[in-house]
């Protein structure tokens, strides 16, 4: 009988990918004896995949490897049993939402122009390989020797 187990990573996250309605959540768990341990979720959208018994064999030291399928964005508890139905070690995970949008920001320097400048786009997240890619970036540009500035704003499409 397993007397302790640790969940590794101790805060076990994924994110939903855009255009998919589940995705898979991996971690590992290790314990000190030989012992068969359920793990569980406290959400039902977890599902932990496991054996047609419910268990998983944990061999001493050793790193075994448990995946789950999320089904939609959530947070939850995964929980570890001994075969007393004790709790042995427990973790938090968190399954985010697909991204809608992405950013980006890059600051450069030219020495020889004495030219600094600043950046920010925000895109679209395409839903699949076939779709537009929607970006509007912003610049601002500063002369540091002269003190003028300069700007300018843009929209791209990708595909």
């Amino acid at each position: 009988m397993a007397t302790s187990a640790l969940i590794q990573p101790s805060r076990v996250e994924a994110r939903m990918i855009t255009g998919y309605s589940v995705v898979n959540l991996t971690f590992a768990v290790i314990g000190e004896v030989l012992a068969d341990v359920t793990i569980e979720s406290s959400d039902p959208r977890l599902i932990i995949r496991a054996d047609s018994s419910g268990k998983l064999r944990l061999s001493p030291n050793l790193l075994q490897s448990v995946s789950a399928l999320a089904r939609e964005p959530h947070q939850g508890i995964i929980r570890v049993r001994n075969s007393l139905g004790q709790v042995i070690a427990e973790a938090p995970y968190e399954v985010a939402a697909a991204k809608c949008l992405n950013q980006n920001t890059s600051l450069g320097y030219v020495p020889g122009s004495n030219q600094a400048s600043l950046s920010y786009s925000v895109s679209s997240v395409p839903q699949s390989i076939f779709d537009l890619c929607l970006s509007a970036p912003v610049g601002l540009g500063l002369n540091l020797a002269t003190g003028e500035t300069s700007g300018g704003v843009g929209i791209n499409i990708s595909w």
